[in-house]
């Protein structure tokens, strides 16, 4: 919302200086709570120190099922990908007036 003022008025002036101060302080709390949750993530994946013998198994099979599931998800995206790249080809190559049996 825009409000018209003369640009010298000392209200408008106080009002661009508390606009600043507010965009600052929002940044602030921005980076320091992207900060925050960096590091609370770096600490829980990695900190192993109080796990038992038992908690480090369960934790290695469950990273290793996501291993799994990832490579999997990563298959099929690959997959879709080449396919749509065949269809792109074949489309393209018929607006260009390509026989159309050729491209296939």
């Amino acid at each position: 919302m825009r409000v018209k003022a003369d640009k010298d008025s000392a209200n408008l002036a106080r009002l661009r200086q508390a606009s600043r101060g507010v965009n600052q302080a929002t940044a602030g709390v921005v980076a320091s709570t992207k900060s925050g949750k960096s590091q609370i993530e770096e600490k829980d994946s990695m900190d192993f120190s109080s796990m038992t013998l038992t908690q480090i198994k369960r934790q290695e099979m469950d990273s290793q099922v996501r291993v799994l599931e990832l490579e999997n998800q990563l298959q099929k995206e690959r997959q879709k990908l080449g396919e749509l790249r065949k269809k792109h080809y074949k489309l393209a190559g018929v607006a260009e007036g390509w026989d159309e049996d050729a491209a296939e």
